[in-house]
């Protein structure tokens, strides 16, 4: 039978309602979620907080916290996975005000007003930088709240505003809206690509970081429908589900002789363009980026479902990346497999039985 997609936030059930993730952080279900970051420590401390956090509990409810990230689309994407450390890292202090992780190359200064802190990436050109701030929170309708702030953000890029009642679905189901755990706060983050006219093609990463609330009765919205699987699929024999990171819509794990090897399934607005996505694994095993003639040459087309997909293989001194691309409309799939190379070599066929298997949501 199809082993039907239930990633972890999948298994949350986001679609259901907001605020049943309340009664999952309760249980403490998202830090089964969680996974180890390789990143550095760093300590934010005695910077001056240009917000004035509340302090007793009641008040602090009324708190949410922003996190952003808005540049050109390409090299934002290249920053979609120290963004999500950033957020996986995320606690907070005795006076409710967020601490985490910087990962290298980044910076962290207060302000300016009216924002708590910027995070700067200098390597970029231009620099990128994650403004934190903070803002009243919802009273009671959170789902109402969250629409909201992405329909203010889906405007700044140039998009239309979500209307319906169905927008959660359409949302989680694009890639533009996932959940991804972070002490006991709902942690939304947002991934929308638009235009603006002095930027051309821009990505925002965005989080919503909201304290659940005290009595889950006090929301006046329904609960939407329970959102559909995004794909199915066939589970090879010896793989099994992990963490993973909170990018991917699916992530595996394969424990060979050779050593681990790692299979996820993402699916992100845009997703950049096909050889500069190819170059960065590479890169990843230590491999020189290739030319547009020489992808051409070191690629194969296959089907996924009916869907053209490039598939590329990337082996370097120690480590193999196998990809797949699959373009749908304004957005794209990526399937991956990374290891050691004897391990990958021997998973090689159930890697690609594996993307025959997929059937995408009609």
């Amino acid at each position: 039978m199809p082993y039907i997609l239930k990633p972890c936030w999948f298994l949350l059930s986001f679609a259901t309602s907001l605020l049943g993730l309340a009664g999952l952080l309760g249980l403490g279900i998202l830090s089964g979620c969680s996974q180890e970051s390789s990143i550095r420590q760093y300590t934010v401390e005695n910077i001056p907080s240009t917000a004035k956090p509340e302090t007793s509990a009641a008040a602090e409810q009324k708190e949410a916290w922003f996190f952003k990230l808005t540049g050109p689309a390409d090299d934002v994407l290249k920053q979609i996975v120290p963004f999500s450390q950033i957020m996986k890292s995320l606690n907070f202090d005795g006076n409710g005000r967020p601490q985490y992780d910087i990962p290298p190359g980044w910076n962290v200064s207060s302000g300016p007003p009216p924002r708590y802190q910027t995070l700067k990436f200098s390597e970029a050109t231009p620099p990128l930088e994650v403004t934190v701030s903070s803002l009243p929170g919802p009273r009671s309708d959170y789902a109402e709240y969250l629409l909201s702030n992405v329909n203010r953000w889906r405007q700044q890029l140039g998009l239309d505003p979500y209307q319906n009642d169905d927008w959660l679905e359409k949302s989680r189901s694009s890639g533009e809206l996932m959940v991804i755990p972070a002490e006991s706060r709902l942690v939304v983050m947002v991934n929308l690509l638009g235009e603006m006219a002095d930027q051309g093609p821009t990505r925002m990463l965005g989080a919503v970081v909201l304290l659940p609330p005290d009595d889950p009765g006090e929301t006046t919205q329904a609960s939407p429908p329970r959102a559909k699987s995004a794909i199915d699929y066939k589970l090879p024999e010896g793989w099994a589900p992990s963490a993973g990171n909170a990018m991917r819509l699916a992530s595996f794990e394969v424990k060979h002789a050779k050593g681990v090897v790692d299979v996820s399934a993402s699916r992100f607005p845009g997703g950049g363009d096909i050889l500069a996505n190819v170059n960065r694994w590479r890169g990843q095993v230590k491999l020189e980026d290739l030319s547009e003639e020489e992808l051409k040459k070191n690629s194969q087309e296959m089907q996924i479902d009916g869907h053209s997909a490039t598939y590329v293989s990337a082996t370097g001194p120690e480590q193999t990346i196998l990809a797949a691309i699959v373009p749908d409309g304004e957005n794209k799939w990526f399937f991956k497999m990374q290891g050691p190379k004897e391990a990958v070599a021997a998973e090689t066929a159930h890697f690609e039985e594996f993307l025959k298997s997929v059937k995408f949501e009609k």
